[in-house]
């Protein structure tokens, strides 16, 4: 799916990335969510284009310090612990090439498919905390379906909330959309026709709130997947620090399927049993992954038993 990197500074990726306009913003979130009178805990901003696809999240974690924050997301490891949560990752794994830091997503259907059968998203990774500021960044010159210029970013800073202290953090998801134009069309007048966004787009004649369809939808449905994979990650790690590796993953596969069940008109497709026996299998498939990368050799999968 990946097939070439190109590393970009993160100076040059974020403008709006010093503390003073991250603190701004929050104090913006916060007041925000205390006008709302159904709050999601989020606030999503979203936008499609033949040139760019884009959406970013910003909401905030209670109970969480900045340097405990950036110290586990430093990690490109860290990452393989939260992003294949997300029903449509199939294995994570990290590597380095050329003294630079590569993360690897295998992206694929809802169903349990191998990695090998899966679309491969080799990204770069950089990260940085300071001045009070974490950032972080993946970012790929070329995608599936000729995409290019995906990047994934995260800005998070200590803050204050209603709730108390914790971190404050911003979380973009960005492509060029390439063929996806022309397939996605065609997904989203049949299979995903009905499903809607988490953004507002008026009222229907009743008085309903109307949500976002489309290509907009799609975009923020996947980064509301992302961002619930990342709060669970955090919510887990505190809550069972004493539990097993994969004692916690079975806690988090458990918890993210929870969460997402909570906005289940926009983010349903698989029952419990059969998200959680997917992720099982894939589990065993990501350590598969992992040391053949540390040992630089090919993967062998284990065959696809289609039993649940």
């Amino acid at each position: 799916m990946m097939l070439s990197m190109l590393c970009i500074g993160l100076s040059n990726a974020w403008a709006e990335n010093d503390l003073s306009s991250l603190q701004e913003r929050a104090v913006a979130f916060h007041q925000q969510q205390l006008l709302e009178e159904t709050p999601l805990p989020f606030i999503l901003s979203s936008s499609f284009t033949s040139d760019l696809s884009k959406a970013r999240v910003r909401t905030f974690i209670r109970g969480v310090e900045l340097d405990l924050f950036a110290e586990r997301l430093m990690q490109p490891s860290e990452w393989c612990e939260f992003i294949p949560l997300h029903l449509n990752i199939k294995a994570c794994g990290h590597t380095k090439i050329n003294d630079q830091q590569i993360v690897q997503f295998y992206a694929g259907v809802k169903d349990y498919v191998t990695p090998d059968d899966a679309h491969l998203l080799q990204l770069s990774f950089d990260a940085t905390s300071i001045g009070g500021v974490f950032s972080a960044e993946l970012f790929a010159a070329d995608g599936p379906l000729d995409s290019t210029n995906i990047r994934f970013g995260l800005r998070a800073i200590d803050a204050v909330g209603e709730e108390g202290k914790g971190v404050y953090f911003e979380f973009e998801l960005s492509s060029e959309p390439g063929l996806t134009n022309s397939l996605a069309r065609i997904y989203l007048a049949t299979i995903a026709r009905k499903k809607k966004g988490f953004s507002l787009d008026g009222k229907t004649w009743s008085g309903k709130p109307k949500y976002v369809g489309g290509q907009r939808g799609a975009i923020e449905r996947n980064l509301v997947r992302y961002l619930l994979a990342l709060e669970t990650y955090f919510d887990t790690a505190a809550q069972n620090a004493d539990s097993s590796s994969e004692e916690l993953y079975k806690l988090r596969i458990n918890r993210w399927y929870d969460e997402t069940s909570r906005y289940k008109e926009q983010l349903f497709e698989l029952t419990r049993s059969e998200y959680l026996s997917n992720k099982l299998r894939e589990r065993e498939n990501q350590k598969i992954l992992q040391q053949a990368l540390m040992e630089n050799k090919k993967p062998v999968f284990k065959v696809v038993d289609e039993r649940r």
